[in-house]
Formats: C-alpha cells, structure tokens, sequence
C-alpha cells in the first residue's frame, strides 16, 4: 500500500542511527588517539600497533582459503 514511503521512512532512520553510531565511533577513536600519542615516543608506538594490526587482518585471507583446501582432502 504504502511500500515508497516505507522505503523512504527507513532508509532515513537507517541513515541517522548509522551516523549516530559511526560519529560515536569516530569521536571515540579520536579521543583514544589523541590519549596516545600525546606523549613523543607513542605515536611511533600506535603507528607500529595500527600496521600490525592490518598486516595480521590481511593474512586472515589467504589463510581462511588454505585452510579450506586442506579441510577439502
């Protein structure tokens, strides 16, 4: 009956609980950065913990692929 302006109802409440939930997150993440590398050596530190922490995410894929072979034979 009114499916458009369900569709369109929705999509704007989608759209504000997301902003609302990623501004959180990005004001978190601000504040938690800025705690850390306030000092001189922690920057070094957080950049090191960041890139660790995408290389280790990274070798999930093919790793994830591996082990499907092998649990396949």
């Amino acid at each position: 009956e009114h499916v458009t302006s369900q569709f369109i109802l929705f999509g704007l409440l989608f759209q504000l609980t997301a902003l609302m939930i990623m501004g959180s997150v990005g004001l978190f993440a601000g504040t938690i950065t800025a705690k850390l590398s306030g000092k001189t050596g922690n920057s070094i530190w957080l950049t090191k913990l960041a890139g660790s922490a995408v290389m280790t995410l990274g070798a999930f894929i093919p790793l994830k692929d591996i082990w499907a072979v092998m649990e396949q034979s």
